[in-house]
């Protein structure tokens, strides 16, 4: 609303009240302001923010959240905020596009806290990502494989 208020200050063609002023901007003018606004900030049927950061201009694809090629080679990444059990009317997530993808980050440090306490009942929080390990693939030569094997 701001940028838009500054563009139509910055006008030369405008006119004068009867005191000398300039007048002020009509109502359609200020509605147009805002509805350009509202449409620049909340998009999407589900009128959901978005915001760039203005040193990269175009940084957010249009019209879709994950292309197959980001603008300026970053990497989209979905941040899901309800669990998988929601409907999806009242799901809550986050589009995230990096410079990294957070899979390649290094592992997080413990840093000395001082005065402070997590408080987390002498237990340790980890906010490295957490993953299984691939499960082995017996070799199918050896003896039979069923839907269940045991590794005695």
């Amino acid at each position: 609303m701001r940028e838009e208020w500054n563009n139509w200050m910055q006008q030369e063609d405008f006119a004068m009240n009867p005191t000398g002023r300039r007048k002020r901007p009509t109502l359609a003018q200020v509605c147009m302001w805002v509805k350009n606004s509202w449409e620049k900030y909340l998009s999407g049927f589900g009128n959901e923010f978005q915001s760039e950061d203005p040193r990269c201009p175009g940084a957010l694809p249009k019209k879709q959240n994950s292309p197959q090629q980001c603008p300026y080679g970053l990497y989209s990444e979905q941040l899901s905020g309800t669990s998988f059990t929601s409907p999806r009317e009242t799901n809550r997530r986050s589009w995230l596009y990096r410079i990294r993808p957070s899979v390649l980050h290094s592992p997080f440090e413990k840093l000395p806290l001082g005065n402070f306490s997590a408080g987390w009942n002498n237990l340790e929080p980890n906010p490295n990502q957490l993953r299984w390990h691939p499960f082995h693939i017996p070799d199918l030569n050896d003896k039979e494989v069923d839907f269940v094997q045991v590794n005695i």
